[in-house]
């Protein structure tokens, strides 16, 4: 992808037939080119910009675990971004936890098991996941 290019605001002064008239457009053009250069230059975020939801769980190793979906369209895939102990003890992974989840007829996000997740009532974690429409 190439830079994007550099910025140059719309003036009225450049426009003098039409100056009775032209700053009316050439505000809202104006903040649009800011806010697009400000998004193209690392601004989008997953949050802001994504059909997406953004999940953080406390898992006890119970399941399932049903949560409500508040998007429009169905989850098409999910996964952990973040898991760690509750305690404080934290020890490294020798495999990585992966999500077993499903959308179900009710509505709800459904996280069925996170195998290779040590979670117990005694040793709970917090886990992020990110699940994305499609």
């Amino acid at each position: 992808m190439s830079k994007i290019p550099e910025m140059r605001r719309i003036v009225a002064e450049e426009f003098p037939e039409q100056r009775d008239w032209i700053g009316k457009l050439i505000a809202p053009v104006n903040l649009f080119m800011e806010q697009v250069q400000i998004n193209l230059s690392r601004g989008l975020t997953f949050q802001d910009n994504i059909s997406c939801r953004f999940i953080e769980h406390t898992d006890y190793g119970a399941y399932p675990v049903d949560i409500a979906w508040n998007l429009r369209s169905k989850p098409a895939g999910a996964w952990i971004v973040y898991a760690r102990e509750l305690s404080g003890n934290h020890v490294n992974f020798t495999n990585a936890p992966y999500l077993d989840w499903e959308f179900t007829s009710n509505g709800s996000f459904r996280i069925n098991a996170i195998p290779n997740l040590s979670s117990s009532a005694s040793n709970p974690f917090l886990v992020k996941i990110i699940a994305i429409t499609g």
